[in-house]
């Protein structure tokens, strides 16, 4: 199963290319190297820059300063990248343990600069537990620097397959 859905997904996006930072620093210098590499192979203008956490990858670039200079120092440094690029940063941060059950616009663990930074923040919240494979989760646009946030999308989640599927 996992061979057969690895197939789907090269074949839906044949240009998806993972960089890997848990063994190895990933520097915002590398990322924007290899992306405009990757653009150039594909000679496609469309790019998309994902980091999952912010805050792990912000733990690797090694700063030796306080939890929160490191992650504003991270933000900045992603806005670079993403400007460097004329491509979008998706960062996914983690949770503070005041908005762990909530979420929301406030909920980014270490730094104002995830909320205030950000062109748009989303919000991914279980809406209830599910007695089937399949969790209701709901995404909220909780900032919008170009318009109305509040826009919701329900999803439902399966978590052994680690998937996303419309309701």
């Amino acid at each position: 199963e996992f061979i057969a859905k690895a197939r789907k997904g090269v074949a839906a996006a044949p240009m998806l290319s993972i960089l890997d930072a848990t063994e190895a620093q990933a520097a915002p210098d590398l990322i924007v190297d290899l992306a405009r590499a990757i653009r150039g192979a594909s000679e496609s203008e469309h790019l998309l820059i994902v980091v999952d956490s912010i805050n792990s990858w912000a733990e690797g670039l090694g700063s030796g300063a306080t939890e929160y200079e490191t992650l504003t120092e991270a933000v900045n440094a992603l806005r670079g990248v993403g400007s460097a690029l004329g491509a979008p940063v998706l960062g996914i941060a983690e949770r503070n343990r005041a908005k762990m059950k909530e979420g929301g616009l406030h909920a980014s663990a270490g730094s104002r600069g995830f909320e205030y930074k950000g062109e748009t923040v989303w919000s991914l919240e279980a809406d209830r537990e599910s007695p089937s494979d399949e969790t209701p989760v709901t995404i909220t646009l909780a900032k919008n620097r170009y318009g109305a946030p509040g826009g919701k999308v329900e999803l439902l989640f399966n978590g052994a397959k680690q998937e996303y599927q419309e309701e």
